[in-house]
């Protein structure tokens, strides 16, 4: 089992590290760049399509082991589409907000409803494990920690 999945790490590793500078160089390319500003750590122009590229390799990888290894994969279909609901909110919401600046109470309002969605797909924070304090299980809070750890 532990095999298969060092394997799945390494072939997306490879995937990202052929994706992601690819993606870079489209971006330059077609003028898609974030370029320094006000609020803005970066000094140099940065293309938008490095974090797109990390999404399609992350979800070709996690379909690619759902249905190649079933048995080692999330078995339950909707804890994938939790996760790819999430990730499809916070991609799209940060796209908008690349180009068009969201306010901080969209983009809060997006990650809290991706958080959500992981949440009624089954992914919880829940049971916690503390340092020197143990495993507890949340109850009722589960969906408010979850979401707040998103």
């Amino acid at each position: 089992m532990m095999g298969t999945l060092v394997w799945h790490l390494l072939i997306s590793l490879c995937m990202a590290l052929i994706a992601v500078p690819m993606a870079i160089r489209l971006g330059h390319k077609l003028k898609l760049l974030d370029f320094p500003g006000k609020h803005k750590r970066h000094s140099n122009p940065v293309p938008y399509l490095g974090g797109a590229a990390l999404l399609v390799v992350f979800w070709v990888t996690v379909f690619v082991l759902h249905f190649a290894s079933p048995d080692e994969a999330l078995a339950d279909h909707t804890s994938i589409l939790g996760m790819l609901g999430g990730a499809i909110i916070v991609f799209v919401v940060g796209i908008i907000d690349d180009f068009r600046p969201l306010s901080a109470v969209i983009k809060l309002s997006a990650q809290a409803a991706a958080g959500l969605l992981l949440f009624l797909g089954g992914l919880t924070v829940d049971p916690l494990f503390l340092p020197f304090l143990g495993k507890f299980s949340l109850g009722p809070w589960s969906m408010f920690i979850t979401v707040l750890w998103v």
